[in-house]
């Protein structure tokens, strides 16, 4: 084994966290869209809002809290990359051995899901390692039956809950393997798994009682955004999918693993591992692909983020019959030369975006620029320092997060997506309603600038250039500075 594949793992793990979350973050003027809708929430405590659950929020705030800086989100985002290429390698090693473990990290790598989108946390990104180690310890609690590991599933999957609601789709089918194996059903006649039920349902309970509280408006957020579903969508989100497995198919095309003498014979595979790769890995892509057409639900393609952890796995579980010393060498060395390449991609698209578009694109708004004028707009106006923002999550977050202390976030204005900004906070502190121009106000922001005796007409307006050859089409934000109304 040489120096390459040796230290193979730890490579990767240092190349993504110095270019996704060191150097492509430096090309940033402004918080990723997701990061900035998270932090609408920040310092509240809530465990949910209107459109998932808020445990990436509440480690965002841990983390600010411990070093002080909103930037350390983009180590936040890497650490969970890196969790996930660790769940993916100790599962890999016991199914396909040491070397070809290397090669499905490294592979997976490759998928788009691990570079590009990375240093936008959010969601997704969270729910990968978690669907990782899911997965890991389901095999290990059923394998090694210790009660170590069912522990440990039925904590990540509670926090899997935590994270999207759409972890439903994985713990269903891990649960349906452990009914439908004899292993899994042997399982029942010890304490673990029903000590994870239990540990499982005490962490996700406070989500049930959120969403049946709220009337299941996640679900409904969900169901707004999705298409109409049928035959096309599934057809659509497949070839996404596909697509963001270009890197992936390259790969295995250079490396010299997709030809005769591929497949693995059956004898050498086993009989537990394969049953697990199907209804555990494959089953969930499948059965995800299958809602346009079942239920009639649209898919957005991202939705698919944390299915293909183990796309490595299962490619060389059954095709892995050409791995050699020498093609291994040329995957891992592709897939380390991968991650610069795209970085560099990424950094090209920030530096010409002026070149490409009269938009800028979200990480490239004047962030510190706008809030501090904003807040400073505010502070003049009426005499008092903003601690109330009423915008969309984008610009309320842009704005919340930058110039100074953390303020509150009241989304569109509205009481039914931000509730824990009340009514008499409002009165008591004032508010600053922010929204870009030409934007069509929701009727929750038109109801909310009249009940405080204003009209949008009344609004002013604040112009930021976003770079200097875009002078002529810049950011305009119109926003109305309503000062307390109550005595706190």
């Amino acid at each position: 084994m040489n120096f390459i594949e040796r230290y193979s793992l730890w490579l990767l793990i240092t190349l993504q966290i110095l270019v996704w979350g060191v150097i492509a973050p430096a090309f940033h003027t402004s918080l990723p869209l997701d990061v900035a809708d998270i932090l609408t929430l920040s310092s509240e405590g809530v465990i949910a809002n209107y459109k998932h659950p808020n445990l990436p929020g509440l480690l965002l705030d841990l983390f600010i809290g411990v070093t002080g800086e909103v930037e350390v989100v983009y180590l936040l985002s890497q650490l969970s990359i890196v969790v996930a290429y660790v769940a993916i390698y100790l599962l890999s090693k016991e199914f396909i051995g040491k070397q070809k473990a290397l090669v499905a990290t490294l592979l997976t790598s490759s998928i788009f899901y691990y570079h590009w989108p990375t240093p936008e946390f959010n969601h997704n990104v969270l729910q990968m390692p978690l669907w990782a180690l899911v997965t890991l310890f389901a095999w290990r609690a059923v394998t090694v039956q210790k009660l170590l590991y069912w522990i440990a599933l039925g904590l990540t999957a509670g926090a899997m809950v935590w994270t999207k609601y759409s972890a439903g789709i994985l713990l269903l089918w891990v649960f349906i393997w452990l009914l439908v194996t004899p292993s899994g059903r042997r399982s029942f006649k010890s304490i673990g798994p029903w000590f994870t039920g239990i540990l499982f349902l005490v962490i996700a309970l406070p989500q049930v009682s959120y969403l049946i509280d709220s009337d299941f408006l996640p679900i409904h957020y969900a169901q707004d955004r999705a298409s109409s579903g049928g035959i096309a969508d599934s057809v659509s989100f497949l070839g996404a999918q596909l697509a963001d497995h270009l890197f992936f198919i390259i790969l295995l095309i250079i490396g010299g693993l997709i030809g005769r003498g591929a497949l693995v014979a059956k004898a050498s595979r086993v009989f537990d591992k394969t049953n697990f790769l199907w209804l555990v890995v494959i089953a969930p892509v499948g059965m995800v692909a299958l809602l346009p057409v079942i239920a009639g639900m649209g898919l957005k393609p991202m939705w698919g983020t944390p299915m293909f952890n183990f796309s490595g796995l299962v490619i060389l579980y059954f095709l892995g019959g050409r791995v050699t010393d020498a093609r291994v060498r040329r995957v891992i060395l592709g897939a380390l030369l991968i991650i610069p390449l795209v970085g560099m991609l990424y950094a090209t698209q920030h530096i010409y975006r002026a070149d490409m578009s009269d938009k800028p694109m979200r990480t490239l708004w004047p962030q510190a620029e706008i809030a501090g004028e904003l807040r400073a707009a505010y502070q003049v106006e009426t005499g008092l320092p903003l601690k109330i923002v009423a915008a969309t999550d984008w610009l309320g977050g842009l704005i919340a997060s930058s110039g100074g202390e953390q303020l509150r976030v009241r989304i569109d204005a509205d009481l039914v997506k931000s509730p824990w900004v009340t009514d008499k906070d409002v009165s008591a502190n004032g508010v600053l309603v922010a929204w870009l121009s030409g934007q069509a106000l929701p009727a929750s922001m038109t109801d909310f600038i009249e009940s405080k005796g204003y009209k949008p007409s009344d609004a002013k307006s604040r112009s930021f250039i976003w770079h200097p050859s875009k002078a002529d089409k810049p950011i305009q934000i119109e926003y109305i500075a309503i000062p307390p109304s109550i005595n706190k």
